[in-house]
């Protein structure tokens, strides 16, 4: 995969870092490439890319996903949810994973019930991941909600 991503990256294109770090071996994709080139873009770049109407709406919407979450800490709860509805529809690669940041900030204003609500419908989505479901139902038991309820 590194020679890949170096020679698309060589020929002048964007690469949206997709992968993550290494867990069970020193030689994840990520950080073979950190070597080479940096793989980490800060919110400004992201939303370069999010505006960038020539590429692809995944890679705009990855980029829109990946810079509210960079900024959450700086912004507002309603921003945020403003800003994820646009990925939070059916047909939409990252809806699941704007779902649940969009709970996350329902509970940072304080709507518990909405957050829960939308956490249980996403215990329940064929979409979720495994490890999506596994937090979310750790997130609701944290909250005080039923695991059976999810």
């Amino acid at each position: 995969t590194p020679i890949v991503v170096a020679i698309v990256a060589a020929a002048g294109h964007l690469i949206p870092k997709t992968s993550s770090r290494a867990i069970t071996s020193p030689a994840g994709t990520a950080d073979t490439m950190e070597v080479m080139a940096p793989v980490a873009l800060d919110a400004a770049a992201l939303r370069r890319v999010e505006d960038d109407a020539e590429l692809a709406p995944v890679y705009r919407q990855m980029a829109l996903l990946k810079r509210v979450m960079l900024t959450a800490p700086d912004t507002a709860p309603a921003d945020r949810i403003a800003a994820l509805q646009p990925l939070a529809v059916a047909g939409v690669p990252f809806r699941v994973l704007a779902e649940e940041q969009i709970a996350l900030a329902e509970l940072e204003m304080g709507d518990r019930e909405a957050a829960l609500t939308r956490l249980r419908a996403l215990s329940d989505d064929t979409e979720a991941s495994a490890g999506l479901r596994q937090r979310v139902s750790q997130l609701i038991m944290a909250l005080g909600g039923e695991p059976d309820a999810a």
